[in-house]
């Protein structure tokens, strides 16, 4: 299981246990002469609720009964952007609307749109399950306690084929 800056490890070329891929900001053509906005150099989440979807078919969302509301705090959030399969996406953000309270910048925003909290990837016959930020920070936000717990508590007693 990793938490948040967590996963930057286990994208490691030396380690490639997971596939997912960090967000990053739009690339400057070769052909383009105008630079691209500075606004992509500030990309943090002060702190801020975002809604979500959520694979209700699960185990790792026993006890949950609708979508939480996820807490991102961090000077550099990770936006990690959804694998292939749709099973393996437990918690994303929401598409339409995704600020529900706090302080993000419009280009944050944007960044966390469709972006994936918390995944479920195949690893041999585990799996490694990755949460875009803390789900226990501090034990303040409860919403997604159930979550975590269900990853410390079920994955080991659901292995991967």
């Amino acid at each position: 299981m990793a938490v948040k800056g967590a996963s930057a490890f286990l994208r490691d070329k030396e380690v490639e246990i997971s596939k997912l891929r960090p967000w990053e900001p739009p690339k400057k053509k070769d052909d383009d002469k105008t630079p691209l906005e500075e606004r992509y150099n500030d990309y943090r989440i002060p702190g801020a609720a975002f809604r979500t979807t959520m694979n209700d078919r699960s185990y790792l969302t026993f006890g949950v009964p609708h979508s939480p509301f996820v807490l991102i705090e961090a000077t550099r959030a990770e936006a990690l952007l959804p694998v292939a399969h749709k099973v393996d996406n437990i918690i994303s953000i929401t598409k339409d609307n995704p600020l529900v309270s706090g302080v993000a910048w419009p280009e944050s925003i944007e960044r966390m749109k469709g972006a994936v909290y918390m995944i479920s990837e195949p690893y041999g016959k585990g799996q490694v399950i990755t949460f875009a930020d803390e789900p226990h920070f501090r034990l303040f936000w409860r919403g997604t306690l159930p979550l975590f717990m269900n990853a410390v508590l079920y994955a080991p007693s659901f292995p991967r084929d």
